[in-house]
């Protein structure tokens, strides 16, 4: 025999044995992109969709998850500005009162000093004349009534006066007497 029919003779001899094995085995073994094959969509990083008519509902319910999902950590990330900005609103009205409280005890303490001071000067029975200018109200001219010290002056003035029209009235036992 010669070379050429040998090696004729051995092609065709391993061709019908390789078909015979492709037989043998299912051609979605060998496809990378079946669907139905269950060896390899264990190994796949991919998921494999396994809905015979192609109907998305898993999709669907998984979208709904996920909106929902969403909408709930959307609502918590507003409640949680909300209660932010109810902090500092609780924060600035506190820092507010602490103010107001600090003005009005400010206040107090000056309405008690100018008692004080009025209660002084009477128990000396000075003349308002000298309270004014105590209070260097004189130096200001006109402008004396715009100053912080002329309501001290005038309180002083209205109960000095009516304790002399009292003393003069001769009547005791008067809160101005």
């Amino acid at each position: 025999m010669r070379l050429y029919s040998i090696l004729l003779l051995t092609l065709a001899l391993l061709s019908a044995a390789s078909s015979t094995a492709l037989a043998d085995t299912p051609a979605t073994a060998y496809s990378l992109t079946a669907v139905n094959n269950e060896d390899n969509s264990k190994r796949s990083l991919r998921a494999i969709e396994t809905t015979e008519d192609g109907a998305d509902d898993g999709d669907e319910e998984d979208e709904e998850e996920i909106i929902f999902g969403l909408s709930k950590l959307l609502e918590e990330l507003h409640l949680a500005k909300m209660r932010r900005s109810v902090g500092k609103e609780i924060k600035a009205a506190d820092k507010i009162k602490a103010a107001e409280s600090a003005v009005a005890k400010k206040l107090a303490i000056q309405k008690e000093t100018e008692t004080r001071l009025i209660n002084g000067w009477m128990a000396e029975t000075k003349n308002p004349n000298e309270v004014y200018k105590a209070l260097e109200l004189e130096k200001l001219g006109r402008k004396a009534k715009e100053s912080i010290n002329y309501p001290i002056y005038l309180r002083y003035e209205e109960k000095y006066r009516l304790t002399m029209r009292a003393r003069m009235n001769r009547i005791k036992g008067t809160v101005y007497a």
